[in-house]
């Protein structure tokens, strides 16, 4: 696998009129990108979950496997089969889980990005309602996943002290021409809000929309949290 590097600045793009923050902060503030757990796709290596910094201990000081237990799960909303090259869709992130139930400062965070099924590069654009809530960020030029977008929670975008599920809302604009399937990936964080990363659990899943010039579903994604863990 390979190491991410630490993100250092902040960028505003307006993108089609559409303002889209490009951030850099982590934990509370959004997670660096390329950390949704998505398998290898085309020529590109898989990537790391939010258990790279996001662990999970039990009382005898042993860590204890917090990726996708049978207690919660992350799920990609209103996504239609297909999509027409040019438009724009509404896409739910809903995050649900029972591990924080008792934690009175729980958080929760998401990040999710889209991808070309032939060759894993990224496609489509994130439209967001709100830079206070939601964010974009991109990896470094160079990096493997340098073409690919992640949207994902702000500070203000954490849901904090909120009962399960959590839910985050954006649009995803399609690419202009024809790109065959598109895989989308998501991983999400319920966290207990103790300041720290010993009492965080991560959920990831994936879905697929086809091109209206293919229209062929991927239906078998009931092995991807198996393959992913």
């Amino acid at each position: 696998m390979l190491r991410k590097s630490p993100y250092a600045i902040a960028l505003l793009v307006l993108l089609g009129g559409v303002s889209v923050a490009v951030a850099t902060s982590n934990r509370s503030s959004g997670p660096m990108a390329s950390v949704t757990g998505a398998p290898a796709v085309g020529n590109l290596p898989e990537e790391f979950n939010c258990t790279l910094c996001h662990l999970v201990f039990d009382g005898d000081g042993n860590q204890v496997d917090n990726l996708n237990a049978p207690n919660g799960a992350v799920h990609i909303l209103d996504l239609p089969e297909t999509y027409t090259p040019g438009n724009v869709y509404t896409i739910r992130v809903q995050l649900e889980s029972s591990a924080n139930a008792d934690s009175v400062n729980r958080r929760w965070g998401f990040q999710l990005t889209a991808v070309k099924a032939s060759d894993g590069t990224g496609v489509g654009t994130f439209l967001l309602p709100s830079l206070d809530s939601l964010q974009v960020r991109v990896p470094f030029e160079g990096d493997p996943f340098e073409t690919r977008q992640y949207v994902e929670h702000t500070s203000l975008g954490i849901h904090e002290t909120e009962a399960s599920p959590a839910e985050w809302s954006f649009q995803w604009q399609a690419p202009p021409t024809p790109a065959g399937a598109v895989y989308f990936y998501v991983a999400g964080n319920a966290a207990d809000g103790s300041q720290d990363p010993g009492g965080d659990w991560i959920y990831t899943s994936g879905d697929t929309m086809a091109d209206t010039t293919t229209a062929t579903r991927v239906t078998s994604w009931g092995g991807l949290k198996k393959l992913w863990k």
